[in-house]
């Protein structure tokens, strides 16, 4: 869907002006919605920033790590590559009510930005 919101066009063949993408979705840990909503009450809520401020993770929250790579498609040359992880914050309130929320969110950013990134090109 990203793509469709540019000038780009899916193709299954290498040739000229073509760019290859690699990618990887890995480490998806799915949120607990139940978790995630104590992290509200007031003795809770104290206690899983204290845990999220020690693991730098969010109690509850669901999270995934992406790793990817463009590359010409015939030369192979690349582009570029990245690797990112997005853990869900406790201000993704709506995201976090679903086991897959923040994991969702996650992919549309990381597609929004693949979309940016080649659309410069």
């Amino acid at each position: 869907s990203e793509l469709q919101k540019s000038q780009l066009t899916v193709v299954s063949s290498k040739g000229a002006d073509t760019l290859s993408l690699r990618a990887a979705i890995v480490d998806l840990k799915p949120g607990n919605p139940a978790v995630f909503a104590a992290g509200y009450a007031p003795y809770v809520g104290t206690a899983s920033t204290v845990v999220g401020l020690a693991s730098g993770e969010n109690p509850g929250a669901g999270s995934a790590r992406v790793e990817a790579e463009v590359v010409d498609s015939v030369s192979r040359e690349r582009f570029f590559a990245m690797i990112d992880k997005k853990a869900g914050s406790k201000l993704e309130v709506r995201e976090g009510m679903d086991r897959w929320g923040h994991i969702d969110a996650a992919l549309e950013y990381w597609a929004s930005k693949l979309r940016e990134r080649l659309g410069s090109r």
